[in-house]
């Protein structure tokens, strides 16, 4: 839970909370109160339902490493993800782990040079990159 929804609950009165003499906030929290907040946090479309708890592997890299690879913003590598485009799995904290072979790295450099939405610099580079690798 992070602690932008910590104060979201407070100031909209889902959580009583005073401040204490150092200026914190004090929670009381009962197991009453504690069973309301994790209800509240499994109803919410924030959490991440397809989570899994496994440890980055070997051949896995962020977003914004394949971002980085491919020339490309870190959003044009979340819509992918999300489109099955790419072979992604949510890690531990909602993170996406994207399984980066070297055939998934050509599928995404021919993507880009089919792109009309990307622009043509960053589509001559992976063209270029493509021509690389055929060599």
């Amino acid at each position: 839970m992070s602690t932008g929804t910590i104060h979201y609950w407070i100031n909209a009165g889902y959580l009583t909370a005073r401040r204490g003499p150092a200026g914190r906030w004090c929670i009381p929290f009962p197991p009453d109160v504690e069973a309301a907040c994790r209800h509240r946090a499994a109803g919410s479309p924030h959490q991440h339902h397809d989570t899994d708890r496994a440890p980055r592997h070997d051949e896995e890299l962020s977003v914004a490493e394949v971002a980085g690879r491919l020339g490309v913003k870190p959003d044009v590598i979340y819509a992918w993800a999300e489109w099955g485009h790419l072979p992604a799995r949510r890690g531990s904290g909602g993170r996406l782990w994207i399984r980066f072979t070297a055939d998934v790295e050509h599928t995404c450099l021919e993507r880009i040079t089919r792109s009309y939405k990307l622009p043509a610099d960053i589509k001559t580079q992976a063209a270029h990159h493509l021509e690389r690798k055929a060599v």
